[in-house]
């Protein structure tokens, strides 16, 4: 790997299967990819297990990470369909923390967008031939000459699922997932365009904490309308005598928004999450903010 490394420039390392932490992750900052290095050292040193299973050198491009997908009923995409920017590192920049898979999206739901005619649309023949059912998009990074995919999504994401369920119209999300099974979906129905979906979380999350017992993060208090907010997605959290504790795992819940602009969206999944408390607690405060930035230089 390290020739490689020298003679391509910035790249970005991403171990395989499903042993890997998120956190492992890395995208080159030195030209030199001495930063990049270092990492893989460290998950050869620490996670050998990790490695053995494999892992991608991919070369970096600058541009703006997008997806574009939706819902295929065994023949066609489903429309509405949906532009999503994740927010996949645990803080801001230029110090954003580690990768975490996400701490939130914004999705923007349209009957026309180019990135999908140009990128996933292409996957319909395929998806036919397959017979496939289900919710599907494609992960990009769009650069000036164009988009170049990350990866693709062929299942239900995390937290899209919360997203998707506060977007539709009052409509019941297992009923929709039955009918798409059955290729008899012929659309979605959204109340509004824009939809934003905030993870709040706690330790031990994002990191697998091998020294203390996991326990010691079971059973704190989960304060807030979690089970009774129809803007709030419990994640892994129990009940225990009749009260919302931590299950020790780390992850809360989604709180969304739904709105006809990103920034109406944005204000009612965090007015949702202010309601929310628990012990040491936290959540990125813009999910969404990049969106103002990146669709002008997309357009």
């Amino acid at each position: 790997a390290e020739p490689w490394l020298k003679q391509h420039g910035r790249a970005v390392f991403k171990p395989n299967g499903d042993k890997a932490p998120k956190f492992l992750t890395y995208v080159a900052k030195q030209d030199d990819n001495s930063d990049l290095l270092a990492v893989m050292t460290f998950a050869e040193d620490v996670y050998p297990e990790v490695l053995q299973e494999g892992f991608i050198l991919q070369e970096f491009k600058e541009g703006i990470e997008v997806s574009a997908g939706g819902y295929f009923n065994g023949h066609d995409f489903l429309m509405p369909l949906a532009v999503n920017f994740e927010h996949k590192s645990f803080g801001l920049k230029p110090f954003s923390g580690p990768p975490t898979g996400e701490m939130g999206s914004a999705s923007y739901y349209t009957n026309a967008s180019r990135l999908f005619r140009e990128v996933t649309a292409k996957m319909t023949p395929y998806l036919r031939k397959i017979k496939y059912h289900g919710d599907f998009d494609v992960n990009t990074i769009v650069a000036a000459e164009g988009p170049y995919a990350l990866e693709m999504t062929p299942r239900c994401g995390f937290p899209t699922v919360a997203l998707q369920m506060n977007a539709f119209a009052d409509e019941d999300y297992g009923y929709l997932l039955y009918e798409t099974a059955k290729g008899t979906a012929t659309k979605v129905t959204v109340k509004q365009p824009w939809v934003v979906g905030v993870l709040l979380t706690c330790p031990p999350f994002p990191y697998d904490d091998e020294v203390k017992d996991p326990h010691s993060y079971e059973g704190w208090p989960v304060s807030g309308p979690l089970l009774t907010n129809a803007d709030l997605y419990p994640l892994a959290v129990q009940k225990k005598e009749n009260k919302v504790v931590t299950s020790g795992i780390g992850l809360i819940c989604v709180a969304c928004g739904a709105g006809n602009a990103v920034e109406d969206a944005k204000k009612r999944a965090y007015a949702a999450l202010e309601k929310m408390y628990t012990p040491y607690a936290y959540a990125r405060n813009d999910i969404s903010d990049r969106v103002l930035e990146d669709v002008p230089e997309l357009k």
